[in-house]
């Protein structure tokens, strides 16, 4: 197990959420939890449970990460993204459409 796969073993909850550009406000995301146990994936919130495999790596600039989701509205699916993991914050970029992945924090 990867060294920041290890850091983020527990249960993480959302502060803040953008989508395509906008900010969403709290009560959008409230409650919404992404959950990681050794190298599984668990989202709640928002109306909808995500499961699925994260892939990690910490070799990439920026650090890259794919979800590949095994349950819920985007099973059979892999997302791209990329993260930063300082101390107990983990803020991540992710492409929700298509195949590419982001190249920096922006949405």
């Amino acid at each position: 197990m990867s060294s920041d796969l290890k850091k983020l073993q527990g249960t993480w909850h959302i502060n803040s959420l953008e989508t395509d550009g906008q900010e969403m406000p709290p009560e959008a995301f409230r409650g919404s939890q992404i959950i990681v146990h050794e190298n599984k994936f668990t989202s709640t919130g928002m109306g909808f449970r995500y499961e699925g495999i994260m892939e990690i790596d910490e070799s990439k600039k920026p650090k890259a990460f794919d979800l590949v989701f095994t349950a819920g509205p985007q099973k059979d699916t892999r997302n791209l993204g990329i993260y930063t993991l300082t101390g107990d914050s983990w803020t991540i970029c992710l492409a929700m459409q298509g195949g590419k992945r982001p190249r920096k924090f922006a949405t």
